[in-house]
């Protein structure tokens, strides 16, 4: 039997078909999701453990050999590959390609119950395991923040502010900040004068420990409100460590009397960003998964436009790679070259079979595109 037939004999059922594929096709076209990466489903993860003051050899012995033994329990362990360095240690755990994508949230809560497992029989002072296993993310949006005359500590808060405040947006999955500079706070004494007033660094060390100490101090209840009980005294300035009484001597000796109190930045940084020659921090957006990226990129600079107001003056936001615009120009690119070449298509079929077939058979190769987009 003809599938053409009862088509011709009644038309109204071709034209119910073609409306039906037109308004799925456009439908499809403004929902489906659109992304220039997708996602990687990458099956290793990194198990990190500090060792702080332990030679390479120490942390070899002690922490890494003892982790290993005990994640390669794990049936879902393909390999492993570690490296111990001073203070640190860094085991590579590649899992078998039987495992889907799906299952590995599941191994990864496996591994970390394994490396808690491990944690009893390190040394005590190795510092608690971290797993880290979110190695896919695509952040197809990319900016770099910079400030004349501000601090690497004001650009990371500010750029931790911005990315609380873009998080609050549904299809944002996640915001990393890279180019934070540690900050601390250096106390440098001569030790003639820790020997001079019966003192040690440890003494100084316990003493900084004690005074910034967190703990509860109960509360007192009046009438019928219970009132929390909150001491003062935490060292929130270099003044207030300045000032802090230190040793056991007759009269007042304060911290800042023998030692020089300063703040900066660590001497080594693990992560130095510079952009046209000034300090700087990147910020990186990825999009979840299965979503429109050029709509998530619209939201995110109509998001951006609305906090500019209270950026601090003189930080600057610039952009470094802007997927939904990449996206976008290649969507509109695609949609040209289908046109045209609908339209070449009936311009040939036009001059060779006459206008009136050329048109009939171009409306139904744009039909049959709007179905298969579906």
């Amino acid at each position: 039997m003809s599938l053409a037939r009862p088509l011709i004999e009644k038309p109204l059922i071709a034209w119910v078909i073609t409306v039906i594929s037109l308004v799925g096709g456009l439908i499809a076209y403004f929902n489906i999701g659109r992304l220039e990466d997708p996602k990687f489903t990458i099956k290793t993860a990194v198990v990190v453990t500090l060792y702080p003051g332990a030679s390479a050899r120490e942390v070899e012995q002690e922490v890494t050999d003892r982790m290993e033994s005990t994640i390669q329990q794990m049936p879902q362990v393909e390999k492993q590959e570690s490296r111990s360095l001073p203070g640190y240690s860094e085991i590579r755990v590649q899992i078998r390609d039987a495992y889907t994508s799906a299952q590995l949230s599941q191994v990864w809560d496996e591994l970390r119950k394994s490396a808690a497992d491990a944690q009893i029989r390190l040394p005590p002072g190795a510092a608690p395991t971290i797993v880290l296993d979110r190695f896919g993310d695509v952040y197809g949006m990319f900016y770099v923040l910079t400030g004349e005359g501000y601090t690497q500590a004001q650009l990371y808060a500010y750029a931790r502010e911005l990315r609380k405040q873009l998080l609050t947006l549904d299809d944002v999955s996640d915001i990393v900040i890279a180019g934070e500079q540690q900050e601390q706070i250096a106390v440098e004494v001569d030790q003639a004068q820790l020997i001079s007033n019966s003192l040690s660094t440890d003494d100084l060390a316990q003493t900084l420990f004690i005074q910034n100490e967190i703990r509860p101090a109960g509360r007192e209840r009046v009438g019928d409100l219970s009132l929390r009980i909150a001491p003062t005294g935490s060292l929130d300035s270099l003044q207030a460590i300045r000032s802090l009484p230190v040793g056991n001597t007759p009269g007042p000796l304060l911290l800042g009397d023998i030692a020089r109190v300063s703040h900066g930045y660590a001497a080594i940084p693990t992560h130095v960003i510079h952009y046209n020659g000034q300090p700087a921090v990147t910020i990186g957006i990825s999009a979840r998964a299965n979503v429109n990226v050029v709509r998530v990129g619209e939201e995110i600079k109509a998001k951006m436009v609305e906090l500019e107001r209270d950026r601090p003056i003189g930080m600057k936001l610039n952009s470094l790679y802007d997927q939904p615009q990449v996206v976008d120009e290649s969507v509109r690119g695609f949609i040209f070259d289908v046109l045209l070449s609908v339209a070449i298509v009936g311009v040939a079929l036009g001059i060779g079979l006459g206008w009136r077939a050329g048109v009939i058979l171009g409306w139904s190769c744009s039909c049959r595109f709007s179905a298969r987009s579906q």
